[in-house]
């Protein structure tokens, strides 16, 4: 219990460090963002993908049953 509560400390004091220098700190530089075709279309397929999965996800859930069933476990 006690190694848990040192460990749990430790990452904490990491964790909390990057965000401190995210959020707390001034930016060395500026940074303009980068906004291509091929990132704006990997984009939109993750996100119509996310939406279409979270909005109908029985055929996918079918698919990977079907698959178990098949791979015979």
């Amino acid at each position: 219990m006690l190694i848990g509560l040192i460990t749990s400390a430790i990452a904490a004091y990491f964790y909390l460090r990057v965000i401190i220098r995210m959020f707390m700190e001034e930016p060395v530089r500026e940074v303009k963002p980068l906004l291509n075709r091929g990132l704006a279309i990997t984009i939109g397929v993750a996100m119509v993908g996310t939406i279409v999965l979270g909005l109908v996800p029985a055929p996918l859930i079918d698919l990977v049953q079907n698959s178990v069933i098949a791979l015979g476990r």
